[in-house]
């Protein structure tokens, strides 16, 4: 294993003046590899033009994919945590724009490792209790199944239940509902507007005070065979203020297309997901950043860009959304959510202790040594598993899905997503207004103007907690 005590290399992910901008402010602060990282490979950024060169991929040492960071080390010089250096916007250049600049001093430190022991802590308990309600003698194949019949058999509700109250229209009224509530903004549907790139796709605008403020296409509905799979949001222009440009977004989903009578009918999941996605539109939507490269998403660090997306779907059963959900069935869709909760965090903290041992390790270590830390990773954490076992290498998360050394950055926007949710819990619904328009004036309105760190203690008025996520999901013992 390599000591990092003395390196410093960055891999910036991404391409064009921000990816740019945020390597060169990095090798500014002393980082002495830093690299972009386009999709033909990679070049490190040279202090002039013309010493740009290609790098191989195995001097580059971490790849992140957001702002500069620094890796840190204990006393041995191991990989520890990251150090997010914050950008905020400069002064305007000779043609008005305005580039990303790290703030001296105002760095923050996030500890990966001691976040997973927090939350293996916590766990532990709870999930020898799920298992043991699981029953003895299941193989690995057979758990998912087992579980999902143990589920059926608790809380006496199927998908197919869920939809005959989840008709599409009736659940983005009640999106638009919750957006109104909390943010203060309206959503209303243009028709006859400009042609979009398939018949089916719709055309919305976010008005706010009278004003439009903004628009966004949905898509969606399943095409098999044209479609790629899955459900997303996209930034198609971010807000800029200069060009006189307002921020228009797309969701895409692909929900089941309209039965005979031309309803589209959703389960839970399918309308968790549309607020999902619009949570993403949100915070696209709703920026107060004047610049395009720092509106929106955009600059927002890539463990606190899933915020905004998971805090939107607590309001699925809540009464804001005012769907018309029998009480019944409302109460065994909450009890089902935290259902095996604790086995299914500990099975995120498993692949994020994996990534995250793997990518401590740096060089140097044979395969041998790969698969103890997958065994050690998941003994810990109870995953269980069969000899010759190598998960690892289908791990595509960390190969080619953009999570390399970072995969612990689902429960760390988990956490803040819950804790964001539980301002609201710890108030009246009187008050709800209130605390809406504080979030949409942090979380949805900064960006990447400011760290998201410093967006969520703006908002909370402290770091985040792991507290109200195990309360919310039933990791907390009642007394």
């Amino acid at each position: 294993d390599t000591p990092i005590k003395h390196h410093k290399r960055v891999a910036v992910v991404g391409a064009g003046n921000v990816a740019m901008d945020a390597a060169r402010c990095a090798k500014r602060l002393g980082a002495d590899k830093v690299y972009i990282v386009y999709r033909r490979g990679m070049e490190e950024v040279p202090a002039r033009k013309e010493e740009v060169h290609h790098a191989q991929e195995e001097e580059v040492e971490f790849q992140l994919l957001t702002n500069p960071v620094r890796v840190i080390g204990d006393e041995n010089g191991y990989v520890t945590g990251i150090e997010c250096i914050r950008m905020e916007l400069g002064e305007p250049d000779e043609r008005g724009r305005r580039r990303p600049v790290p703030v001296e001093g105002s760095n923050f430190v996030l500890e990966v490792d001691a976040m997973i022991d927090a939350l293996d802590s916590a766990t532990a308990e709870r999930a020898a209790e799920e298992a043991k309600e699981l029953g003895p003698g299941l193989m690995p194949w057979d758990r998912a199944y087992a579980a999902e019949r143990l589920r059926e058999r608790k809380y006496e509700y199927s998908d197919a239940d869920m939809r005959r109250h989840f008709e599409l229209e009736d659940v983005l009224a009640g999106l638009w509902r919750v957006a109104k509530a909390l943010f203060g903004v309206d959503v209303r549907e243009v028709h006859g507007g400009p042609p979009a790139w398939h018949g089916e796709v719709r055309l919305f605008e976010v008005v706010d005070g009278g004003r439009v403020i903004a628009g966004f296409y949905l898509d969606p509905y399943v095409r098999n065979g044209e479609k790629q799979g899955g459900a997303w949001m996209n930034e198609f222009r971010n807000l800029c203020v200069r060009r006189g440009e307002k921020p228009l977004a797309t969701i895409v989903t692909n929900f089941p297309r309209p039965d005979d009578g031309g309803k589209c009918r959703l389960c839970l999941r399918e309308v968790e997901t549309i607020f999902h996605e619009f949570g993403h539109a949100l915070q696209c939507m709703l920026t107060e950043v004047r610049e395009e490269d720092a509106a929106g998403i955009s600059l927002v660090e890539w463990d606190a860009v899933e915020l905004a997306s998971q805090f939107m779907e607590n309001w699925v059963l809540d009464p804001l959304a005012g769907f018309a959900l029998p009480e019944d069935l409302k109460a065994k869709a909450k009890a089902a959510k935290n259902f095996m909760a604790a086995t299914a965090c500990r099975r995120q903290l498993a692949f994020a202790s994996l990534d995250w041992n793997l990518h401590k390790a740096l060089s140097g270590t044979d395969e041998k040594g790969v698969l103890a830390m997958q065994g050690e990773a998941f003994a810990r954490f109870g995953i269980p598993t069969i000899e010759g076992d190598r998960f690892v290498c289908a791990f595509s998360h960390i190969f080619g899905g953009g999570y390399a050394a970072g995969y612990y950055s689902y429960k760390w926007a988990e956490i803040m997503s819950c804790d964001a949710y539980g301002a609201f819990e710890e108030a009246e619904p009187r008050e709800y207004a209130q605390i809406g328009a504080k979030f949409r004036a942090t979380v949805l309105a900064l960006g990447g103007s400011k760290s998201a760190y410093e967006v969520f203690r703006l908002f909370r008025g402290r770091e985040p907690s792991i507290e109200p996520m195990l309360r919310q999901q039933g990791l907390i013992r009642q007394q």
